[in-house]
């Protein structure tokens, strides 16, 4: 891996600006919900309940059992997108 590769892997103030735009994205996937990242790294959505979760992976496995319908909506604009 190159030096700036490396960098950008490492850089953490990259990591909380990528997370800022998943928190966008998931926003306009999810409509209905409010999305969050504390200082603490915990990833929260309010909609229907309150979910809260340690990486927005969990946070999306949550959001499938929470909100199957806009789970499955949120899959179909991706996969309208990718086409």
């Amino acid at each position: 891996m190159s030096t700036a590769a490396n960098l950008y892997v490492r850089d953490p103030r990259r990591t909380r600006v990528n997370a800022h735009i998943l928190l966008l994205f998931l926003r306009h996937l999810f409509p209905g919900w409010e999305f969050s990242l504390d200082h603490h790294g915990v990833w929260r959505a309010n909609g229907t309940i309150l979910i809260s979760a340690t990486s927005a992976d969990d946070l999306l496995e949550c959001l499938a059992v929470a909100a199957p319908d806009a789970y499955t909506r949120a899959l179909s604009i991706l996969n309208d997108a990718d086409a």
